[in-house]
């Protein structure tokens, strides 16, 4: 009985394990956590309202420490203001297209103007 009260049943590596295991489950509940939130702020610039296109506002006070994933946006249709997550999937601006090519006809006429 004397040895379980003094410690001798555990050891250091027993303890350290038992704080790796808790903090890393902590660790994950946290970041579960985060992800469900960010999961509900409206993604896009389209007002979660209306369906109307929304205008961004200005980084004022402490918005800013939001970072460039996420920004305050207004829409002038209902007048909602709010939150919203840049979209995941930014497409690239590409070149515009060329416009077709006139058709060069076999039989060397042109054709008929429209």
């Amino acid at each position: 009985m004397s040895g379980e009260l003094s410690g001798e049943w555990w050891t250091w590596t027993d303890a350290w394990m038992f704080i790796g295991v808790f903090v890393g489950l902590r660790i994950a509940f946290i970041w579960m956590a985060t992800q469900a939130i960010v999961a509900l702020i409206p993604e896009g610039d389209v007002c979660v309202t209306c369906g109307e296109e929304t205008l961004p506002l200005v980084h004022e006070g402490g918005w800013h420490l939001l970072g460039h994933r996420f920004h305050r946006r207004f829409c002038l249709s209902c007048s909602w203001e709010g939150v919203a997550r840049t979209a995941s999937t930014r497409h690239a601006k590409r070149p515009p297209k060329e416009p077709p090519r006139p058709h060069k006809s076999r039989s060397g006429r042109q054709p008929a103007p429209r």
